[in-house]
């Protein structure tokens, strides 16, 4: 859905599928994720009276530099922060959710957070690093191959080198 929204009320969306709003939220009212699907918010929203996922999930962004709330979000089932760039959230997340970090972007938290989900990081600069196979040569000086994972060797995967 393009374009901007004013919302002086109770804004619900009761969606099952994936729906994307594009412009922005503002005004002095609600915003309520109540269906199993996910509202991606592309646009920074301004409206004051806060918001509340009661069910599916809410999206801020999808990987660029916008999707946003002001405020504080009551989060009790999945929130997700697709940001790239630098993003500072300055409200406070409460209830039972779990938080996802997504995106390439550095996410900034201003407030102490009160919420009792899991945080969840789906970045690839914090992706596990994959096994891969590495040529080393033996003591008689023939080649073999090792599989190493060097993240989990404080050695980082040297022996005795």
């Amino acid at each position: 859905m393009g374009g901007d929204i004013l919302d002086n009320s109770h804004l619900v969306s009761n969606r099952s599928d994936d729906f994307t709003i594009a412009g922005g939220i503002s005004g002095t009212g609600t915003f309520e994720q109540a269906g199993t699907g996910t509202i991606t918010m592309l646009g920074d929203n301004l409206y004051s009276g806060g918001t509340t996922i009661s069910s599916g999930t809410l999206q801020l962004g999808n990987g660029g530099s916008t999707g946003s709330v002001t405020g504080n979000i009551t989060d009790n089932s999945h929130l997700i922060i697709d940001r790239g760039g630098v993003y500072t959230f300055n409200g406070v997340i409460s209830g039972g959710g779990d938080v996802t970090k997504a995106g390439s972007g550095i996410t900034k938290i201003a407030q102490t957070q009160t919420y009792t989900g899991a945080t969840i990081s789906r970045t690839a600069s914090c992706a596990p690093r994959p096994q891969r196979p590495r040529q080393h040569l033996g003591a008689d000086g023939r080649s073999r191959r090792r599989l190493l994972d060097e993240r989990l060797r404080p050695d980082g995967g040297r022996r005795g080198q």
